[in-house]
């Protein structure tokens, strides 16, 4: 997979440069998922390159659940419609953090870094 990291202060900014989303795709943003678990830091993936999707853009909730049980945000910016379709097939647009733009995206992992910080690691 083609792919740009962005690397902020405590999170990154992955931006997949193919058109679709599929299994390959999925099994390579889980690496860099499991890279972030590592090394802490939260995550969000900016799919505005991305035109389509299979089934495997399911997998996202699982990234999601697993970044947000190490206190971590996980954010998906630029959904186009055909992912948004695939991921409410399953019901899972409302369960994860998706913005239209990419800035919307930074301010919900500063808030919730933010609220981690005021409130004790265990709020979000």
């Amino acid at each position: 997979m083609n792919y740009t990291i962005e690397t902020k202060e405590n999170f990154d900014i992955i931006s997949p440069t193919q058109s679709e989303f599929n299994s390959q795709m999925a099994e390579e943003i889980k690496g860099l998922v499991n890279n972030a678990l590592a090394k802490k830091r939260s995550l969000i993936i900016n799919l505005q390159e991305v035109a389509s999707a299979t089934k495997d853009v399911c997998v996202l909730y699982q990234f999601h659940q697993n970044l947000y049980q190490e206190n971590l945000s996980f954010v998906l910016c630029h959904v186009a419609a055909n992912l948004k379709n695939e991921l409410q097939k399953n019901e899972l647009v409302e369960e994860l953090n998706i913005t239209p733009k990419l800035i919307e995206a930074i301010d919900i992992v500063s808030m919730e870094g933010l609220e981690r910080e005021l409130m004790g690691d265990d709020l979000i």
